[in-house]
């Protein structure tokens, strides 16, 4: 696992442990707000998140990681680092703040902390995200945030084909 560690205004971006794993399962399923992590409302099981947690403890590439504020897991960010010559390029999986604590645009002042972290850390300057083409309110954070669109295509979600768009963004 990539190792992750970063604070910013009270809030704890760290890589997750196998203790934190029911908390990460309550986060997700505990909310409304889980389509916005997968784009579907689905209930995880533990076993879920297990499975998810030992791919990404097994790839040096991977994070998996819990926001926490005040000792509690509020928000997931997931994803993995490529590696393309000298270059790499982030993929954020899923990005995930409770709705509760997306106060005073923390949710954004956390994804610019993992970019400059990334930039710094690992020398990464690319940043990809997918996003479920049906759920505008998700596009425009990303669009907010930098993000433009590389591309839409179809992907297998849920036994489901689903339009996805692809957002990119270049930190220089």
């Amino acid at each position: 696992m990539l190792p992750i560690d970063f604070n910013i205004n009270g809030y704890n971006v760290k890589n997750i442990e196998s203790n934190d794993l029911k908390k990460v399962l309550c986060c997700i399923n505990n909310s409304n707000d889980s389509d916005d992590l997968i784009g579907e409302y689905e209930t995880f099981t533990i076993e879920d998140i297990e499975l998810r947690y030992a791919e990404t403890l097994i790839n040096s590439l991977e994070f998996f990681c819990g926001i926490f504020y005040n000792c509690d897991i509020v928000g997931i960010m997931k994803g993995r680092i490529e590696t393309k010559g000298i270059n790499g390029e982030v993929w954020l999986i899923s990005y995930f703040l409770l709705n509760q604590y997306r106060k005073e645009g923390i949710e954004s002042q956390i994804l610019n902390k993992f970019e400059t972290y990334a930039r710094e850390k690992f020398n990464i300057n690319n940043f990809n995200v997918i996003v479920m083409q049906k759920n505008q309110k998700v596009q425009d954070f990303w669009i907010e945030n930098g993000y433009k669109i590389k591309r839409v295509t179809r992907g297998n979600i849920c036994n489901d084909k689903m339009e996805i768009s692809i957002y990119e963004k270049s930190i220089k």
